[in-house]
């Protein structure tokens, strides 16, 4: 349970971060908007796996899972950022929203 306190800690690190997020553009540091959809869909992810690691697994038993199954978590949130980040480059949910 402690590891899944643990890895929950570094994934709320990653979704929220404290700096500011900057990148290059015109010759010159300008503030890079939050990704609406990665942040949304790593959550969605987190829940999904919480669920699979804490609820769905008999309260009988104790969990017989090995240790490294817990960095599944915080590492699918990195892949999900970067994903939506830098290789689609598109939040669809602040497209969606501002064309409202």
């Amino acid at each position: 349970m402690n590891e899944f306190i643990l890895s929950i800690f570094f994934v709320t690190i990653n979704l929220f971060p404290a700096g500011v997020v900057f990148s290059k553009g015109d010759g010159f540091m300008k503030k890079k908007k939050l990704n609406i959809t990665a942040t949304t869909l790593s959550l969605i992810y987190c829940f999904v796996l919480a669920y699979f690691f804490l609820i769905a697994e008999p309260a009988t038993e104790n969990p017989n899972r090995p240790l490294w199954i817990h960095s599944i978590i915080p590492a699918g949130v990195v892949v999900i950022k970067i994903f939506f980040d830098y290789v689609i480059k598109k939040d669809y949910i602040r497209d969606y929203l501002d064309k409202k």
